[in-house]
């Protein structure tokens, strides 16, 4: 039994370092006039969004928040909206994962250039 719920456990940590990576592949990046100039955000994610004083600040933050999101529509039984058909599969409702393949790819523009 024990080794089950280990598998379980390395499969749903697999799952969610999936469908970070593939959200970061999502994420768009500004440079916006404040103490942290580096803003991203997930448009497919409402409300994820991370600052930093440097881009790569933003993304270490950008992780957290889209780590905390994840736990949050968890715990309220909210569905992980898919990015790409990459979802997080949840054991108790028997909803399915279909992580897509992954590419670490991102845009990144100055405010201005819009």
């Amino acid at each position: 039994m024990i080794t089950g719920m280990l598998t379980g456990t390395v499969l749903v940590n697999s799952m969610i370092i999936q469908y970070i990576e593939t959200a970061l592949a999502h994420a768009r990046y500004d440079i916006i006039d404040d103490e942290e100039p580096f803003y991203g955000e997930v448009p497919e994610l409402p409300g994820v969004w991370a600052t930093g004083k440097t881009l790569e600040e933003c993304r270490r933050n950008l992780v957290e928040v889209i780590d905390g999101w994840i736990i949050v529509r968890l715990r309220r039984g909210l569905p992980i909206l898919p990015i790409d058909n990459c979802t997080i599969e949840d054991f108790a409702s028997g909803r399915s994962a279909r992580p897509a393949e992954s590419t670490i790819s991102s845009s990144f523009h100055h405010a201005n250039d819009a």
